[in-house]
């Protein structure tokens, strides 16, 4: 079964390297992290 990444101890440091290497606050890649998903799930029922 696949991990999901808020579930790994980790998370916060996964978080803070892409939002480095975007150029972005922590704080929106986490909300990116959430919202996507549920986006993603409501086109495909389109």
């Amino acid at each position: 079964m696949a991990e999901f990444l808020h579930a790994r101890s980790d998370f916060n440091e996964l978080l803070a390297i892409v939002a480095e290497q975007r150029g972005i606050d922590p704080v929106l890649g986490e909300k990116d992290y959430w919202i996507m998903p549920k986006h993603e799930a409501v086109s495909l029922d389109d």
